[in-house]
């Protein structure tokens, strides 16, 4: 059901609801007011009847109770003095039988009653009144008004309102129709707007109303957020345009080799170098694609698996015994110094981003230098660093260092083996942990390129490790894996 309907439908029940409970209430006091102006009346007879006649002067009897009320009382009016032992009535303008029943007067004979009655002989109600006689026990001075007056005009007031009451729901309902469009409209306006955004517009943006209003709120949100979809969609696109680009040259390469493998007259060498060369860039292409997809899986939430604590120092270790090979044919080699460090982890994924900073730096460190692999407690984070003595960064490509296929033009490029993927890795994987990666360069020139992890909650009565302070009890370890001397 559309907004502007419901909104309608609430403000015409509203309506009704307020008409109805305040006919009701001007039904319910105009009807007592009414009532209370007919007893007053019929109490306003009675004292002129008794204040005009001498009672107790002489004994009361049906005479005298019929020459009192010819006396006394208007004509057409109701009214009778009567007693419980008088079975009719006196007077030749009130009924056949007496408007009260014994019981009722022996009550009004002794105080005032207040009562209805229906009229003998009819079903019409009235309104009686009865009050004891001065001077004559026993005897009582009745008198009655017809309430049809009072229904009556209770009545058509009763079908005043209900009109007025239709009419004001009406009115509601109309109001309430043309107020809901009115309010609605600058939000049609801005659903016609959404719809017409193309996706390849990327500066499209909603226009935003003066008002500063929930609608402008609105307006502003829907614009930040067409803001993010078209910087994700952007950034999707060039991703799928760098991985189409990354992945052709090895595909053109391992075409090419393929093809020359394939002409007739290569001896076996040449065919084993053809065939080595595909294999590698087969290897390349593995890579990249498992590259891509695991930044795929970040992008989707599912990169990092349970975190489990670990020593983060052993892990290092492992590390650098895995480089160990790589680091003596590059003349590099790698110190580490960490101290025991319990962090919540995947350690397959924690491994995999040391091992992509650490071969970056064994690719690039010049021979005979070292490769420090560092680790330490900051705060509740635990920082791993490598540093190495190579060229390091260029300035202006150090805020976009860690984007996909960023790479820099100086010795960090292509060439060099990089994909410009395995940075980002290294954010994915510390940002799915809950920490961050940072670059930088160092004062004496090569880089440093480090991440952070939450540390595990330290045991009761046990604080956090400052920042650059050793964890207590934790040994530190500085091991130096030497390249081979050369024969």
């Amino acid at each position: 059901m559309p907004i502007r309907l419901r909104l309608t439908l609430l403000f015409a029940a509203a309506a009704a609801l307020l008409a109805a409970l305040g006919g009701l209430l001007v039904v319910h006091q105009l009807d007592a007011g009414l009532v209370s102006s007919l007893d007053d009346t019929l109490a306003a007879r009675i004292s002129t009847i008794t204040g005009r006649v001498d009672f107790g002067s002489q004994p009361m009897d049906q005479g005298l109770a019929r020459a009192i009320l010819y006396g006394q009382a208007a004509q057409g009016s109701l009214a009778e003095l009567a007693s419980p032992h008088v079975p009719v009535a006196f007077a030749d303008f009130t009924p056949a039988r007496a408007l009260l029943s014994a019981a009722q007067l022996r009550v009004g004979a002794g105080r005032s009653l207040v009562t209805d009655v229906t009229f003998p002989g009819t079903t019409e109600l009235l309104r009686v009144h009865a009050a004891p006689l001065p001077g004559e026990p026993g005897w009582a001075i009745v008198v009655a008004a017809p309430l049809q007056p009072t229904d009556a005009a209770v009545a058509g007031i009763r079908g005043a309102i209900v009109l007025g009451g239709l009419v004001l729901v009406l009115l509601a309902g109309v109001g309430a129709w043309l107020l809901a469009g009115a309010a609605l409209a600058p939000m049609d306006r801005l659903r016609r707007e959404a719809e017409a955004i193309s996706a390849n517009d990327p500066a499209a943006r909603l226009r935003v109303p003066r008002t500063r209003d929930e609608v402008a709120a609105l307006a502003r949100t829907m614009n930040d957020l067409l803001q993010r979809l078209q910087a994700s969609l952007a950034r999707q696109r060039a991703f799928l345009a760098d991985a189409g680009h990354e992945l052709r040259t090895p595909l053109a390469v391992l075409r090419a080799e393929l093809e020359l493998a394939g002409r007739p007259g290569r001896n076996r060498d040449e065919l084993a170098r053809a065939v080595g060369s595909a294999a590698d860039e087969t290897q390349r292409v593995t890579r990249l694609a498992e590259h891509l997809l695991l930044l795929a899986r970040s992008d989707e939430g599912r990169l990092v698996g349970a975190l489990v604590p670990a020593r983060l120092d052993e892990l290092l270790r492992e590390s650098a015994d895995g480089m160990a090979q790589q680091a003596a044919a590059a003349g590099v080699a790698v110190a580490i110094d960490a101290p025991g460090l319990m962090v919540p982890m995947d350690a397959a994924r924690v491994r995999q981003a040391v091992d992509n900073l650490l071969s970056n730096g064994l690719r690039l460190a010049p021979p005979g230098t070292v490769i420090e692999l560092h680790a330490e407690a900051e705060g509740d984070r635990a920082r791993v660093e490598v540093r190495d003595r190579g060229p390091g960064f260029p300035p202006e490509f150090l805020p976009r260092a860690f984007e996909r296929f960023s790479r820099p033009d100086g010795a960090r490029d292509r060439d060099q083996g990089g994909s410009g993927l395995g940075l980002s890795i290294v954010r994915a994987i510390a940002e799915g942990h809950g920490g961050g990666a940072d670059a930088a360069n160092r004062p004496g020139g090569g880089a440093v390129v480090g991440f952070t992890l939450p540390l595990e909650a330290p045991a009761e009565g046990v604080r956090p490790a400052a920042p650059g302070e050793r964890a207590p009890g934790a040994a530190v370890r500085s091991e130096e894996m030497a390249p081979p001397l050369p024969r």
